[in-house]
């Protein structure tokens, strides 16, 4: 795949582009009860299947609205957090050398919009022209490759190359997910960024196209193709 085809770059945000350091637990324990009212006694992790597996066992006693107050509440933990994300390390300089080559840049996340331009602006990569695809713009959470796809479509209409960074089995598994339902218009690289929330053996064990130690790295395997 050389750089030149390229038609953009998707990133995961948490953990791959910044780190954002939401206080997690009071909403893992409000999920819990929210399960527990629902008649659904099992865990509240990974949160936001979780948040959907509540809502589908409450649907006869006001589904709906219990998805509403765990992703508000959800929200307001991200938003708290946005002001102390920091950039992972290279995530600066990379995406400044990519979008230098032309090549048009993503965010396809798991976390909800409200955190998005705040989180950005907070760890300095809000001077870049970010397309982002988050969970309210989808119906699924990653592995779902929703945001992918929909991110791919939106960034090359016609079909073209790119390279997807993440740095957890989900992430790649959105991505290969994706790439089957693209077809071959699109050519999907699925890349794993160590240093984030999963271990070099569970991103391996994932089956990645490629595996960089950094995001400086990921960004020049991108220009050298």
């Amino acid at each position: 795949m050389s750089a030149m085809s390229a038609g953009g770059v998707l990133f995961d945000l948490d953990g791959t582009l910044l780190d954002l350091p939401v206080d997690i637990e009071p909403v893992w324990r409000e999920v819990e009860r929210l399960l527990r009212e629902a008649g659904d006694g099992g865990p509240a992790r990974p949160l936001l299947d979780a948040i959907d597996r509540a809502d589908r066992a409450a649907a006869g006693q006001g589904g709906g609205r219990l998805r509403a107050r765990a992703r508000a509440l959800l929200d307001a933990a991200e938003l708290a957090a946005a002001p102390r994300a920091r950039a992972r390390p290279g995530a600066v300089g990379a995406a400044a050398a990519l979008a230098r080559r032309g090549l048009r840049l993503a965010i396809v996340t798991d976390n909800g919009r409200a955190c998005l331009a705040p989180a950005l602006a907070a760890a300095g990569l809000d001077a870049f022209a970010w397309h982002a695809v988050t969970r309210d713009d989808v119906a699924r959470p990653k592995p779902s490759p929703d945001g992918v796809v929909a991110a791919a479509r939106a960034m090359c209409p016609a079909g073209g190359a790119l390279w997807f960074a993440g740095d957890t089995p989900r992430d790649l598994a959105a991505c290969r997910a994706a790439a089957g339902e693209l077809g071959p218009a699109f050519r999907l690289h699925a890349a794993a960024v160590l240093g984030g929330r999963a271990s070099e053996a569970a991103l391996r064990q994932a089956g990645p196209d490629s595996i960089a130690s950094t995001l400086a790295d990921f960004a020049a395997r991108v220009a050298a193709g």
